[in-house]
């Protein structure tokens, strides 16, 4: 049998009750609020655990570690065919390096917050007086993983790379 308002009325059940209960079907707004309050604590949570500045910080380091290992392989390459390695400064050796062949573009920092030092020694040398017989090529790394030893580094004259402190200028 149908619901009829008049039967509710009758009843002797006071309206405001009957509104409340009867017509207004769904959520109180305390149970909204909490459901709200617990999907906000594991949002909070999620983003905590996923650590989406460090996800990106690790893909820029990653850039980071590729492209000083390719630069480093070239002006390698470089000093066994002129004898000697490009100096000044991360773009004057970067341009030398494409300009020979050695490197088809110079790699950019993934973001502004990274930058490439190169530093040709002895101190001084240059390109033009072809006296430069070593090199350090380096960058800071900016995630978490490499928070110990943050800097990444190629030193021509151990002829590898290595993680060091940001203090270092050379490979242990």
């Amino acid at each position: 049998m149908p619901y009829k308002l008049e039967d509710h009325f009758l009843s002797g059940k006071s309206p405001r009750i009957f509104f409340l209960s009867s017509l207004l079907p769904g959520f109180t707004l305390i149970e909204l609020l909490v459901v709200m309050t617990i999907l906000g604590v594991l949002f909070g949570i999620t983003i905590i655990a996923i650590n989406p500045v460090n996800n990106i910080a690790s893909a820029h380091d990653a850039v980071v570690l590729t492209d000083i290992v390719a630069v480093s392989k070239s002006a390698t390459v470089y000093a066994v065919d002129k004898g000697y390695y490009p100096g000044g400064s991360y773009a004057v050796a970067g341009s030398e390096l494409s300009t020979n062949g050695d490197l088809t573009a110079l790699p950019t920092p993934p973001g502004l917050e990274y930058s490439y030092t190169y530093v040709a020694s002895p101190l001084g040398c240059s390109t033009l007086t072809r006296d430069c017989s070593a090199f350090v090529l380096y960058a800071d790394l900016k995630s978490l993983k490499y928070a110990a030893h943050p800097r990444f580094m190629y030193d021509s004259t151990k002829g590898r790379t290595c993680l060091t402190d940001i203090s270092s200028t050379h490979c242990p």
